[in-house]
C-alpha cells in the first residue's frame, strides 16, 4: 500500500509556506490636518490590530473594515488599538479602508508596530507591511560607490581627495613653495618647488629695487621675466609652463637693497588656465644695505616711514599725552575717574549726585489757635514718613494737611 503521509505532509509544508510568505498591508489613504485613513489589504482573517501613527496625536477612530467587523477603536496619542468584544473578525481578503482616524497629523506622518501587532482570531501575530507609510522605509536606489548613500542624494558620487573636492586630483589645494636660495650682494636666487603645472607668477620682493632676471626653471620655461621696482612677474607668450614635480631656481635676479631685510610679498602663482594656486613663502633673509639710518632701526632713512620714534599716540618723534590729559585726544578724567566722562559733583560733593543727600526739610508753625495749630513742611525731596514733639502740649487728634 502506498502512503500517502509524506505526499500529504508536502503539501502541508508548501501551503504553509506560501501562506506566511504573504502579509498584511496597511497604509495610508487621504491624509488632513485634522484626519487620516488607514488601509489594509489582508489575506488572513484578522482579529485585532495595535500601531502607532507617529507623529500624530489620535483622538478617535470609526468607520471602514474594523467597524464591519464591529470593533471597538480605541485610540490615545499615537497608538491605535483595535479588536472586537464578541469575537468578530476581519475576513481573509477584505481590502478597504481599516479605520477613519481623526485629531491632529504631522506632514511626515508615516507608521509603525511599535509593541504592537496584527493578530490572527487565537491571538497570534500576523506578518505585516506598512510599505511606503513605514516610518523605517528605505526606497531602493543606485549607489554606485557603495558608500549607503542614495546616488539622488549623494553630495559625492565616487571620492572625495585630500582638498575635499570629489573625484578630484589633489591638485585643488596644492601648494606651491616659493623661497630664497642663495644671496649676494647684487644678486639672488628665488627657489620654486611645485606640485602642480604653473603658467606664472608674479611677486613683490620687499626692501630690493630689482634689476634684470635670468635664468631658472622659467627661462627652461620660456617665460618672459619682468621687474619694475620690488615687483617681479613672469609668464609665457607661447603657452609654455613650470611642469608638476619642479623643484629649483626659479630665476636669478638682480637688485639694488633698499632695506636690511628682504621678503616674499604678495606672491600669485596661477596654473595653465589661469587659476590662482595656494602660495607657501619662506622667511625673509638679511640684506647688506649701504644707507642713511639716523635711528638706527634698520630701515634706510629714504623709506623709513619715521625717522625716530613713535609716541604713544602713534605719532612720530610726538610729545604724546598732554599734561593732564588722559588720552590722545585731549579728555580728561571725570570725578569717577572716567577719561572724557561727563559726571559732576552735586551741591553735597557727591560725584554723579542730585543734590538730594543734602537736602533739608523745613517744619515751622503755621496758624496758631486757641485749641489747634497748624504744622507746615517745605520738603526738596520725597518723604514717606515724619515724627516730632511739640513741647509744652499734649496733643489730641491731628488731621488734613500734605499728610
Amino acid at each position: 500500500m502506498i502512503s500517502l503521509k509524506p505526499f500529504i505532509l508536502t503539501i502541508t509544508l508548501l501551503f504553509t509556506s506560501f501562506l506566511y510568505s504573504q502579509e498584511v498591508k496597511i497604509g495610508l489613504g487621504a491624509v488632513t490636518d485634522t484626519s487620516a485613513e488607514i488601509t489594509m489589504d489582508t489575506p488572513f482573517d484578522v482579529g485585532g490590530f495595535q500601531f502607532n501613527a507617529v507623529g500624530a496625536n489620535v483622538a478617535s477612530g470609526s468607520g471602514g473594515l474594523a467597524a464591519d467587523a464591529g470593533f471597538f477603536i480605541s485610540a490615545g496619542g499615537e497608538t491605535v488599538l483595535g479588536f472586537s468584544f464578541s469575537g468578530g473578525f476581519i475576513p481573509a481578503g477584505s481590502s478597504g479602508i481599516l479605520t477613519n482616524l481623526s485629531g491632529t497629523f504631522p506632514d511626515d506622518l508615516c507608521l509603525s508596530l511599535g509593541s504592537g501587532a496584527i493578530s490572527d482570531t487565537i491571538g497570534g501575530a500576523l506578518p505585516v507591511t506598512f510599505g511606503e507609510d513605514d516610518c523605517d522605509f528605505v526606497d531602493g536606489c543606485d549607489d554606485l560607490d557603495g558608500d549607503g548613500i542614495c546616488d539622488d542624494v549623494d553630495d559625492c558620487v565616487g571620492e572625495y581627495d585630500d582638498c575635499g573636492e570629489c573625484n578630484g586630483d589633489g591638485s585643488s589645494c596644492a601648494v606651491v613653495y616659493l623661497g630664497f636660495g642663495t644671496v649676494g650682494d647684487a644678486s639672488m636666487e628665488i627657489m620654486m618647488e611645485t606640485p602642480v603645472d604653473v603658467g606664472g607668477f608674479q611677486m613683490d620682493i620687499t626692501g630690493t629695487d630689482l634689476g634684470a632676471a635670468s635664468g631658472g626653471l622659467a627661462a627652461d620655461a620660456g617665460f618672459t621675466v619682468s621687474t619694475g621696482g620690488s615687483t617681479m612677474l613672469g609668464f609665457s607668450f607661447s603657452g609654455g609652463f613650470i611642469p608638476a614635480g619642479s623643484s629649483g631656481v626659479l630665476t636669478n635676479v638682480e637688485y639694488t637693497a633698499t632695506d636690511s631685510e628682504a621678503c616674499l610679498d604678495n606672491a600669485i602663482i596661477s596654473d595653465t588656465v589661469g587659476g590662482s594656486v595656494d602660495v607657501e613663502t619662506g622667511d625673509c633673509v638679511e640684506l647688506d644695505v649701504d644707507c642713511d639710518d639716523a635711528d638706527n632701526d634698520g630701515i634706510c632713512d629714504d623709506v623709513d616711514d619715521c625717522v625716530g620714534e613713535y609716541d604713544e599716540c602713534g605719532v612720530c618723534n610726538g610729545d604724546g599725552i598732554a599734561d593732564g590729559a588722559c588720552d590722545c585726544d585731549g579728555n580728561v578724567e571725570d570725578c569717577a575717574g572716567d577719561c572724557g566722562g561727563n559726571a559732576e559733583y552735586d551741591d553735597c560733593g557727591v560725584c554723579g549726585g542730585d543734590g538730594s543727600s543734602c537736602a533739608v526739610v523745613d517744619l515751622s508753625f503755621g496758624t496758631i489757635g486757641d485749641a489747634s495749630m497748624e504744622i507746615m513742611m517745605e520738603t526738596p525731596v520725597d518723604v514717606g514718613g515724619f515724627q516730632m514733639d511739640i513741647t509744652g502740649t499734649d496733643l489730641g487728634a491731628a488731621s488734613g494737611g500734605l499728610a
